[in-house]
This record gives structure tokens, C-alpha cells and sequence, in this order.
């Protein structure tokens, strides 16, 4: 062997040992930390004799529509404080946005950190809207990037990999962030003082009709808030909003194209502001206009390299929009790996559905097949004609999520479960 195969190897051979005692070390403290966690709650529980419930899901867990004490994690335990046999402690991880990939990568620290007797879980309709760590990319097809993307998950299980990665990736956002930051000068110029005041009170008129579902009449005071005053963004992202948002069906399309007009309004007033170029990026892929999304995406990662989501689309490829069949195989997928996960601890896994959501047929169709206890949301709100339009704002929010009278249902059909397990 020459003198420079020898240097080589030994480098190589230095290299790999470093890397072999980086893992090794985070290993041993990743072990240490969640030992003190473990025993700290093994300690603290040991002592209540509480039997300890964890929710975890999206936003319909955190309680996004009700104020806080009134999601349905928080008034489940207040029925089983006030009517159950014992003591319970409940507890919500619910995070607003997750989709069931990152409630999966997430799942081994949150029951880690309260050591469950029973888990909760209601998950999947974000998956087709939240790209951040989203599985759906380990089915999307068999090009280049998605095998690029099944190698990167499997080194991420490599610590010093996850930490090699992200270090790279915060410099490159430091450098991006300095670069781009000279490229725009957003300046809001708007109208005298009486003009604007008069348009604010149409906004605020606009916004009051639209919390009231009245569209038509908020379409028209947003209007009439950028006739008073046109240089008025938020005027303008209202308005695409309630284009993007409130119709449906066949109005859908039309009146996303309405939304991209006036998102590019609302951007030529304020070309930085990070959310309007999301909304205009969310409505050309609506109607899959996928050149100018993709435009969008690279304005969003130059404005703030470190949206997740934007970095994500970039480096594995646009899905194809209502391609709801690989979002159905990435559910069965998360959920087999969460209900894998949740028994090799002993713990019990229970799965909900929505009030009303297109991943329901998934969700049931994964508990029958594992033989998870599975609690029916959707039947006991359309039993009750809990979605019909009379109905509909005495127990949802304008946004379309439960408000406290929905969050009780959903907490008293639980709770009936879990009584009915004990």
C-alpha cells in the first residue's frame, strides 16, 4: 500500500471513528435524559396512582375554536374528575397543523415524557396540507427525489446525521437570510387619515359578516374598504381569504382565481409578508398552476429559509393536487407505526375520527383491521344532525372546528369508551 492510500484510509478510518463516538455519545445522553424524565414521572405518578391519558392530534385536540379549558382533552377530564370511578389525569399534546407523520416522529417524546396508560389519537387531516417531515413522500413515486428522500429518513435515524443536517441547514438560512433581505423595500402607503378610518370600520363590518357566515355581505364591505382606501393590504388579504375559504363546490375554482387576484394586490403593497405569498403559493396549487407555485415556494424559503414547509416542497417535488390516494397510503402507514409503537410499550391505543373530515374512512378502517378501540365521532354528530346548517354554529366554529359545545360531544363520547374499557 502507497504512502497516500495509507493517508487515505486512515482518514477515512478517523472520520468513521469520530462519527461512531458522536453517535455513541448522543446516544448515552439521549438514554440519561429520558431515564431522568422516566423516573421522575414513574416517581411522581407512582405516588398520585393516577391512570394517565394522553391525547394526541391536531388542532381538533389542542381545542383550536373553543377558549382554553374547553378542547375536548380538557373537558374530558373534568367528567372524569366530576362522574369516573378513580383518579385520572389527562393530558394534550395536541398541536395545531400536525399531520400524522409528525405526531409519529413526536409520539416517542410525548409518551415518554408522561408515561400513558392509554394514548388517544385523532390525526390525518393535515397530511394533505402540511409537508414538514410528511410521509407522504416515501409513496409519492419512484423518482430520483423521492428515493433521495427514503435515504435521508433512514439516516435520520443516525443522531450525528440529524445534527450534521442541522447545522447545515441553519447556516445556509443565516446566509440566505442576509443575501435576500436587500431584495425588497415593502413600503405601505396609505390614504388620509379619515378615509382609512372609514375603511377599517368596513373591514371590521366585513369580518363581522363573515363570522356570521354572512359571505356575500363581507364580500361587499371588503369592497367597499378598497375603494375608501386602496393601498390597504389587509383589505385585500380578507378578501382573498373569504375567496379562498368560503366557497365551494362548483364555485371553488372561480373564486380561488378571485383569491389570486387580490393576494397579488395585497403583495405589491407588502411583497415581504411571508403569509400572503403562502395563501397565493396554497392557491396556485389549488388550481394547479404548479410552475407558479413552485415561484412562490422560492420566494417563501428566500424570505425565511427556515419555513419547513417551503424547504421541504423545493427538495422532494410538488405533490399532485387531489392525489388522495397516496395521502390515504401515507395515513395507513403513520398509523400502523403509531399502534406498533404505542402496544410494544404496553400501552393502549384508542382512535377517533372527526366530527366530519375526509380521513374517516381510514381511520375506522385501520382500527378494525388492528382491532384498536375506535370511537365514532362522525356517527354520533350526524346521528344527532349535528351538521346541519341550523345546528351548525351552536356547536362549530366559524372556521369550521368545534367550539366548546362541539369539544363536549367529542369529550362525552370518550369518556363513555373509556368507562365502558373499565
Amino acid at each position: 500500500m502507497t504512502e497516500r492510500r495509507r493517508r487515505a484510509v486512515l482518514v477515512i478510518a478517523g472520520f468513521i471513528a469520530a462519527i461512531v463516538l458522536i453517535e455513541i455519545s448522543l446516544s448515552l445522553a439521549g438514554s440519561a435524559y429520558k431515564y431522568y424524565r422516566r423516573g421522575n414521572t414513574k416517581s411522581e405518578e407512582g405516588k398520585e396512582g393516577k391512570v394517565r391519558i394522553l391525547c394526541v392530534g391536531d388542532s381538533f385536540t389542542f381545542g383550536v375554536g373553543a377558549l382554553k379549558g374547553f378542547s375536548y382533552p380538557e373537558q374530558l377530564q373534568k367528567m372524569l374528575d366530576e362522574y369516573a370511578y378513580g383518579e385520572y389525569k389527562v393530558y394534550n399534546a395536541g398541536s395545531g397543523g400536525q399531520n400524522s407523520s409528525c405526531l409519529l416522529k413526536d409520539l416517542g417524546k410525548n409518551v415518554d415524557a408522561c408515561m400513558p396508560h392509554t394514548v388517544i389519537i385523532l390525526t390525518g387531516c393535515n397530511n394533505s396540507t402540511n409537508f414538514v417531515n410528511n410521509n407522504y413522500f416515501l409513496f409519492k413515486d419512484n423518482s430520483l427525489k423521492t428515493r433521495f428522500y427514503r435515504i435521508d429518513v433512514l439516516l435520520s435515524r443516525v443522531r450525528s446525521y440529524k445534527l450534521l443536517r442541522s447545522a447545515l441547514i441553519t447556516a445556509r438560512g443565516r446566509i440566505e437570510r442576509g443575501v435576500k433581505a436587500e431584495r425588497h423595500e415593502g413600503m405601505i402607503k396609505y390614504f388620509p387619515d379619515g378615509a382609512r378610518k372609514a375603511a377599517k370600520e368596513h373591514l371590521d363590518a366585513a369580518r363581522a359578516y363573515d363570522n356570521e357566515s354572512r359571505t356575500i355581505q363581507a364580500v361587499k364591505e371588503c369592497k367597499k374598504a378598497i375603494r375608501l382606501n386602496p393601498r390597504d393590504p389587509d383589505a385585500y388579504y380578507f378578501l382573498a381569504f373569504i375567496y379562498l375559504n368560503r366557497f365551494h363546490g362548483q364555485d371553488s375554482m372561480p373564486s380561488t382565481r378571485k383569491a389570486i387576484k387580490y393576494l397579488r394586490k395585497a403583495i405589491e403593497i407588502k411583497p415581504l409578508d411571508e403569509k400572503l405569498h403562502e395563501d397565493l403559493f396554497y392557491a396556485y396549487y389549488r388550481t394547479k398552476e404548479k410552475g407558479k407555485a413552485l415561484e412562490e415556494l422560492k420566494i417563501i424559503h428566500g424570505l425565511n429559509p427556515g419555513n419547513e414547509t417551503a424547504a421541504a416542497l423545493l427538495l422532494h417535488g410538488l405533490p399532485e393536487y387531489g392525489g388522495i390516494e397516496v395521502f390515504k397510503m401515507t395515513l395507513r402507514h403513520d398509523l400502523a407505526a403509531i399502534i406498533s409503537l404505542l402496544r410494544s410499550k404496553n400501552i393502549k391505543p384508542v382512535l377517533l375520527n372527526y366530527p366530519f373530515n375526509w380521513p374517516n374512512d381510514i381511520l375506522k378502517e385501520t382500527a378494525g383491521r388492528t382491532g384498536v378501540t375506535f370511537v365514532d365521532n362522525q356517527a354520533v354528530f350526524d346521528q344527532n344532525r349535528y351538521n346541519d346548517a341550523c345546528n351548525r354554529r351552536y356547536y362549530f366554529s366559524k372556521d369550521g372546528h368545534c367550539n366548546a359545545e362541539g369539544y363536549k360531544i367529542m369529550a362525552e363520547n370518550v369518556y363513555n369508551e373509556l368507562i365502558k374499557d373499565r
